[in-house]
């Protein structure tokens, strides 16, 4: 029934098939025209079809079944390789407005893992042990940006500062942090903590993604050599989904959209719906957690109450002071250990044009689809 679908942007769902494909109509109300009074958007019709895994999308591209794809790290080259033969456009942009980061969840059903996770010390030693540069150049070929906060460079709130906590590829420093923390090692290499329990987790990520795959495998690589066991448990998305909702797990990935902190107060706020890794006692009565266990730090009330204030100020210059206090303090005690995104990549054949866009992908993130035509 997509025609109780209400849409005011350019286009709106003509067409709607679960698991295989959307097709999008011009929207013939829009209210944008161009400079010689033509009424916006110029295409008639979208069609997005939905691929099973990144192979599936680039074997669709390569047959011209798709005009406009947006290729992994791993595939940019095969398909810069066919670019001039097929005829295609084939570019790299900036970083993707994506915060992509591993958490670890503060309210474990395991008391002793829930005391190791919202130890500071442990996770800044887990940060200190992700070799960006390396991750960068293998698992990216080089087509990726280290992200050091909860917003992306992209975005007019972007507080540079927290570059400062950049957390370098350091073992050295990862041990200094567990020292601090209370974590010691036995004599055969075996981490610890104070009262003797080896330090042992899981993580949990999507086989869908490869650059999570090769991140939290070189990840666990690195712990073992410093006496931490992180064994990967690989789910499909509907599990996984339910496990971040659940609470339940131990640690897992996660990457979050968006350039406007006033619409994530739903991850980061403690009361908001995905806060995944610190529930509030209140979201879900039936749970495990309990205000007796719960664990709210004086760095988290002052990010609640800067995602608050916010609501009722205007001025850019006074939101942007606010934001960029709440990215010092999400960088500063790091409740999450910010990781490493793909640069925006995109593939397109030369029939289709386009006017100038504003995060490098139109198609991948379509702020002026509207501007969008082909030969």
């Amino acid at each position: 029934e997509t025609e109780k679908v209400v849409g005011m942007g350019p286009f709106v769902i003509e067409q709607f098939h679960l698991g295989d494909m959307i097709v999008l109509e011009k929207n013939p109300y829009y209210w944008r025209f161009d400079s010689s009074g033509f009424r916006l958007p110029y295409l008639d019709k979208i069609f997005v079809k939905v691929s099973t895994s990144m192979e599936q999308g680039l074997l669709r591209f390569e047959t011209g079944e798709l005009d406009v794809y947006n290729p992994s790290a791993e595939q940019f080259p095969r398909v810069l390789s066919m670019a001039e033969e097929k005829g295609l456009s084939v570019l790299a942009g900036q970083s993707r407005p994506l915060t992509e980061f591993l958490m670890f969840n503060f309210n474990a059903p395991d008391p002793v893992k829930r005391e190791w996770f919202r130890s500071e010390h442990f996770r800044k030693a887990i940060a200190y042990l992700i070799d960006r540069e390396s991750i960068i150049s293998t698992i990216f070929s080089g087509l990726g940006a280290s992200i050091h906060g909860p917003l992306p460079s992209s975005s007019i709130y972007y507080a540079p500062q927290v570059e400062e906590f950049s957390y370098d590829f350091s073992p050295t420093r990862a041990r200094v942090e567990l020292k601090r923390g209370g974590f010691d090692w036995r004599s055969d290499g075996t981490c610890i903590d104070h009262y003797g329990n080896p330090v042992s987790f899981q993580i949990l990520t999507c086989p869908w993604s490869s650059q999570w795959v090769g991140i939290v495998t070189v990840l666990s690589y690195q712990l073992s050599k410093i006496g931490i066991n992180a064994t990967i448990a690989f789910m499909d998305w509907d599990t996984y989904v339910t496990k971040a909702h659940s609470g339940t797990f131990d640690s897992m990935t996660l990457a979050e959209e968006g350039a406007e902190p006033g619409l994530l107060t739903m991850v980061y706020h403690s009361s908001g719906a995905r806060h995944y890794w610190n529930y509030h006692p209140d979201y879900n009565p039936s749970d495990h957690i309990t205000e007796e266990t719960y664990y709210y730090p004086d760095w988290q009330k002052r990010i609640d109450e800067i995602l608050e204030v916010q609501r009722s100020v205007i001025e850019l210059e006074e939101r942007y002071e606010l934001f960029s206090e709440f990215q010092l303090l999400m960088a500063q005690h790091l409740p999450i250990v910010f990781t490493i995104t793909q640069l925006l990549l995109y593939a397109y054949d030369n029939s289709i044009h386009h006017g100038p866009w504003k995060y490098g992908s139109m198609f991948e993130l379509p702020w002026r689809s509207w501007d969008v035509w082909r030969d």
